[in-house]
């Protein structure tokens, strides 16, 4: 008899596992309420992150969309609530903000103009110069180490200098999929401080410059003085000829 109870309790026992088994595989699998047997067939990580992705999209829509409501019937009809000056206080509109800098663009006008006067000034004489100061069969060599010269030290390096200074004051980046993209906001106030400095920092210095070259090249001339001398020598003959020929009067 003993034996007899030993094995219908053992007989029990694995009846109660798969039992079990079967409870809990069947309340485990789902979301929220809907956790039936229909649902266990398709009962994987990747379907449930599917339907739950699409779960978040249509309840971040439809938030959006409740709460455009709620601030549109706000400001329409002027009802007070717990958010008030939130939401009824911000408000977008297209195009460039209104800004009364009228005063501060005539100053910067007139200086900008000032300072590329000035900058602009030698260059004309520079090239002159360049052309007067070596011989005639260097000016050729010349030209091309003057135009090196201002590829290296002005035209390559300005572009890097400036994009580095716009980068330096940018307050937020786009991302894309893997790098850094483009800046969509820039600390305006402090950018425009710096970019004008710096440019008339390096026009004033090239006026130093400019005033260098006049100063220890100014007795240097420009235009020779042997084509003023040559014409009147052409001249000369001719009025000689026309006073030793006889005229008509003088054969009568």
């Amino acid at each position: 008899m003993a034996g007899e109870e030993t094995e219908s309790s053992e007989f029990l026992k694995d009846k109660k596992v798969p039992e079990q088994q079967k409870d809990t595989s069947d309340t485990t699998c789902g979301f929220w309420r809907f956790k039936g047997p229909t649902l266990q067939r398709f009962a994987s990580e990747n379907i449930y992150m599917v339907i739950y992705g699409i779960a978040g999209c249509f309840l971040s829509i439809a938030f959006s969309y409740f709460n455009g409501t709620l601030t549109t019937l706000e400001k329409r009809y002027r009802i007070p609530t717990k958010i008030t000056g939130v939401i009824t206080n911000q408000f977008a509109s297209d195009g460039v903000c209104p800004v009364d800098c009228y005063d501060q663009f005539l100053i910067y006008l007139a200086v900008m103009c000032l300072l590329k006067f000035v900058g602009a000034t030698g260059r004309s004489t520079d090239l002159l110069l360049v052309l007067r100061c070596v011989p005639a069969e260097d000016k050729t060599i010349a030209l091309g180490i003057g135009s090196m010269l201002f590829s290296v030290l002005s035209f390559i390096p300005s572009p890097i200098v400036f994009g580095w200074i716009l980068d330096s004051y940018c307050l937020v980046w786009g991302k894309t999929c893997s790098t850094k993209g483009n800046c969509w906001l820039y600390d305006t106030s402090s950018l425009r401080y710096t970019m004008n400095l710096v440019s008339a920092t390096l026009i004033l210095v090239g006026s130093f410059w400019h005033i260098a070259v006049w100063y220890y090249a100014k007795d240097v001339k420009i235009f020779d003085d042997e084509e003023v001398k040559k014409n009147p020598q052409k001249e000369e003959p001719e009025i000689t000829e026309l006073m030793e020929k006889p005229s008509k009067n003088d054969k009568n």
